[in-house]
């Protein structure tokens, strides 16, 4: 603490405390003045707050004061007017934060590395994201050109097969037969997989068209629809109540034909299959789900049912699209879709349609 002159601003009186935080002595001290303890950039700032300050207690704030071997320090000002030996006086306390405003000085530059570190990763990320998306799309198209490509040759291949098999059959030998049986088939098969890539390229160009739709009336509309196609088969329906919901119905309705349709394939051993659709309340919109009894997969399993061309069971036919089908078009929707199964025993397939609103 020490006493300066309003008028002269010279230190009349100081205390041991000072003298030993700026390294003079009380001699010393004396003979100095409030603008020997500030930065000479400073002095005019000083100037105007003495003449500015109130009488009572005021708090200066923090200001960088001079010691006696030239350090720095940074202290807390707080004053308060006096009369001292007759004249116009102000007692003054100094409190050393000098830590304080490192730590301060440290953690604002750290926060400011830590921003600038962010917008460098945010930026990399942006810039990743977009190169990314500029490939998967150069991938999407050169896929789907390959694809469509392929398609005149297959037919190629599998219209000379069945020629051959059919106008020339006197002239093959058994195992000429059935080598060109298995061409023929294994051009089926690939123009099944040339099919399915087209089938999912076309799904991510399409355009969502989102309406309000009842969703128990497109599965009924599903479920008639597919019933024709089980004949000599008996396939049990139990639909439950199911709520509007906003989504595009033809997508919507090529999700429910996907995943019933595979409920009736892989319950095909049952004698009388069954197979369940509802709906059950979900946090943030209805959760739709699709179970059969039929003959199930192993936990482990799950995961890699919706990769486009993943067969679960060799057993029974299909290319392999139908669930990476469902996958993409509850992606669109802001949505996501699960399996559970247990193998002889069927599986539920549960997905949802994103946050619902109006």
């Amino acid at each position: 603490m020490w006493i300066f002159d309003l008028g002269s601003l010279r230190i009349l009186a100081v205390n041991a405390a000072a003298c030993a935080l700026y390294g003079w002595t009380r001699d010393e001290f004396l003979q100095r003045t409030l603008l020997d303890l500030r930065e000479p950039t400073e002095h005019q700032a000083l100037l105007e707050q003495v003449r500015q300050s109130p009488p009572g207690l005021h708090d200066s704030g923090t200001w960088r004061h001079h010691r006696a071997d030239g350090s720095k320090i940074e202290v807390e000002i707080t004053s308060h007017a006096v009369e001292f030996e007759g004249r116009s006086a102000r007692i003054v306390s100094a409190r050393d934060v000098s830590a304080r405003v490192s730590m301060e000085q440290a953690l604002r530059e750290s926060e400011t590395r830590y921003r600038r570190t962010v917008e460098e990763l945010e930026a990399r990320v942006q810039q990743r994201t977009l190169e990314f998306q500029e490939l998967h799309r150069e991938a999407r198209s050169y896929a789907f050109t390959v694809a469509h490509d392929l398609r005149a040759p297959l037919r190629v291949l599998q219209g000379f097969s069945q020629l051959l098999r059919e106008d020339h059959a006197d002239e093959l030998t058994g195992e000429a037969h059935h080598l060109l049986t298995r061409i023929g088939e294994a051009a089926l098969k690939l123009d099944r997989i040339v099919n399915g890539h087209l089938a999912l390229a076309h799904l991510e160009r399409q355009e969502l068209r989102a309406e309000l739709i009842d969703a128990r009336e497109l599965v009924d509309e599903v479920v008639r629809e597919l019933t024709p196609s089980l004949e000599g088969r008996r396939v049990e329906f139990a639909v439950g109540p199911m709520p509007r919901v906003r989504a595009d119905a033809t997508l919507l309705r090529q999700v429910f034909a996907n995943l019933v349709s595979n409920a009736i394939k892989f319950s095909c051993e049952r004698a009388v299959a069954h197979v369940e659709l509802g709906s059950l309340p979900g946090e943030s919109g209805p959760v739709f789900f699709v179970r059969d009894d039929g003959v199930g997969f192993k936990s482990d399993k799950a995961a890699g049912l919706f990769t486009p061309f993943h067969r679960l069971d060799e057993r029974f036919d299909g290319a392999g699209i139908g669930l990476a089908t469902v996958q993409r078009i509850v992606a669109r929707h802001g949505g996501r879709v699960w399996a559970e199964g247990v193998p002889g025993r069927g599986a539920t397939f549960s997905f949802t349609l994103g946050p619902q609103a109006g």
